[in-house]
């Protein structure tokens, strides 16, 4: 899985690039490694899910120094880049994140203590499971009254290299920051035409790229996922396809 944060692009606010970057660049991703998981985190600076293996995530290393600059830690340019915009001195807005998931609590304080360091207040607003629910079914959040006008923190379920579709592509119902760009859409089709692996996961790669250059979702740090079943049960193992191990359960059976 995955753990970006989501920004309804609807909002004004989140419509400027140099707004959303800015925000990127606010956040210390190996600081939230340590506080909320451990140290055990993977795939902080990756819109792609660690579970699918090193050759479809990104690292640091992977991008360019120009993209790179938008998940490296910098108050000062984090503080120039809004001095462009129309929120020289920051704004207001809510964070939404449903506490059942795990860390998801914690990462949406610490993302209201870093982004404090920019103007930017975070009203922390926990879900339960039906609000949820609701929230994320109410896409694409373009009404006064939606409750999705800030920012959506959770996990997403990106057990499959195609699953970039759902949260990105501009007519799916859970594209979650309403991204609405043609050369997203024409990425990910071509990657569903490439049967070459080595060619798709270019096609993959130069997509997260530009998804994190225009910091249309915002990365953040995945922690670990356990297993507990007794050792009896056979056949029933970690993989990176299905959904709450829907298919592993089944193997077992």
């Amino acid at each position: 899985q995955a753990a970006p944060a989501f920004m309804n692009m609807n909002r004004p606010e989140f419509q400027d690039v140099n707004v959303r970057r800015a925000i990127s660049m606010a956040i210390d991703r190996e600081a939230l490694n340590r506080l909320v998981w451990h140290n055990l985190a993977k795939g902080a600076y990756s819109v792609g899910s660690p579970a699918l293996g090193r050759s479809w995530y990104m690292e640091p290393e992977d991008y360019p120094p120009e993209v790179r600059r938008w998940v490296t830690r910098d108050v000062k340019a984090a503080k120039d880049l809004l001095a462009k915009t129309a929120y020289p001195d920051g704004f207001t807005t809510k964070i939404l994140f449903w506490p059942l998931q795990a860390g998801m609590g914690q990462t949406a304080e610490a993302l209201s203590a870093m982004l404090k360091d920019i103007g930017i207040t975070l009203k922390l607003e926990s879900l339960n499971s039906t609000e949820y629910t609701i929230v994320i079914a109410q896409y694409p959040w373009d009404k006064p009254d939606a409750r999705h006008s800030g920012f959506l923190i959770g996990l997403i379920s990106w057990t499959a290299v195609d699953d970039i579709y759902q949260y990105a592509y501009s007519t799916s119902g859970r594209n979650r920051s309403v991204i609405q760009d043609p050369k997203v859409d024409q990425m990910i089709m071509e990657q569903r035409r490439t049967l070459d692996e080595a060619k798709r996961q270019k096609i993959i790669r130069d997509l997260q790229t530009y998804i994190v250059d225009q910091m249309y979702m915002v990365p953040l740090p995945i922690g670990p996922h356990a297993e507990v079943h007794r050792p009896y049960v056979k056949g029933f193992y970690y993989k990176t396809y299905g959904y709450y191990d829907g298919e592993p359960m089944r193997d077992a059976w």
